[in-house]
């Protein structure tokens, strides 16, 4: 009798699996049909079995105009098994240009770029990598906005895949973000700020050449740590400001002292734009000359 339960079991499940494949096979072909009239033909069984392809079908489905097609790419994403968090973190990175003239512009080169960050590792040395080698095909005149641009998705890359999981962390999340446009009221808005930066690998070495050197000076590590975190917040405001000349760094440093309260701190972080002055000056023309290297 427990064999005969048991079977009729294994034969309910066979049906119902049998049932999500046809579902999801008429899915899939009413969504070909529809993108063949926008997007061209699509190969319903390499959707099934490409990951990478299947995004980049989806994606251009979702840059389309036409409303029926976007409703049965997100319907079918579901049944795929594609990178839903790249996926999520991209269409809530582009709500942001929603509303604005470059809107197609970003959506083209931010969905280009999603076929070099596919299933990468989840930290800064492998997203610069791929940084690295999408720009190295793009024309000279494309990188610069670009460069912007994958800049500003990284954090939420980097939210979507590691610790904001939960729908209201995102929400939390993207308020930060719209937020940051807003002038900064305190250091603590500045290292926020900064820690949600992409650093290039220029601002990294040169952050590194500065820490190298407190260690060889034997300052204490709680003090080194502080001393980098101001040497961030001000490698990235220096970036915001563009940044090349004597006057342009002195000019940056006075902005960040100025939203400074405490008289001690303030002091403390007038050395440390002092000290590390010598080695942003001294980088200065090779920071220039790789501008778009992130």
């Amino acid at each position: 009798m427990l064999i005969y339960y048991y079977g009729l079991l294994v034969h309910h499940v066979l049906m119902v699996i049998n049932q999500m494949n046809n579902n999801k096979l008429v899915l899939l072909s009413r969504f070909a049909a529809q993108a063949r009239r926008f997007i061209g033909v699509v190969n319903v069984t390499r959707m099934s079995t490409d990951q990478p392809y299947a995004m980049h079908i989806i994606l251009s489905a979702y840059a389309c105009k036409d409303t029926e097609l976007k409703v049965l790419a997100k319907n079918t994403s579901k049944t795929l098994a594609i990178n839903h968090q790249l996926l999520n973190a991209i269409e809530h990175f582009l709500n942001e240009y929603m509303h604005t003239q470059d809107l197609a512009r970003a959506e083209h080169y931010l969905h280009h770029f999603a076929q070099f960050i596919y299933n990468i590792s989840i930290d800064g040395i492998a997203y610069r990598r791929a940084v690295s080698q999408f720009l190295a095909q793009l024309l000279e005149d494309e990188r610069a906005f670009c460069t912007q641009l994958i800049r500003a998705f990284y954090p939420y890359w980097m939210a979507e895949l590691s610790t904001y999981q939960s729908k209201d962390e995102l929400l939390a999340f993207g308020n930060m973000l719209k937020n940051r446009n807003l002038a900064p009221k305190s250091l603590l808005d500045l290292w926020e700020r900064a820690e949600s930066e992409l650093l290039s690998d220029a601002e990294l070495t040169l952050l590194s050449h500065f820490t190298n050197d407190m260690l060889e000076q034997a300052i204490a590590e709680d003090a080194v740590d502080s001393r980098r975190k101001m040497a961030t917040i001000l490698t990235v405001e220096l970036r915001n400001q563009q940044a090349k000349t004597h006057f342009d760094y002195r000019l940056t440093v006075e902005k960040i002292q100025s939203l400074i309260n405490k008289h001690d701190l303030k002091a403390f972080f007038v050395q440390v734009s002092r000290d590390f002055y010598y080695f942003w000056n001294a980088n200065a023309d090779a920071n220039q000359r790789s501008e778009y290297s992130i």
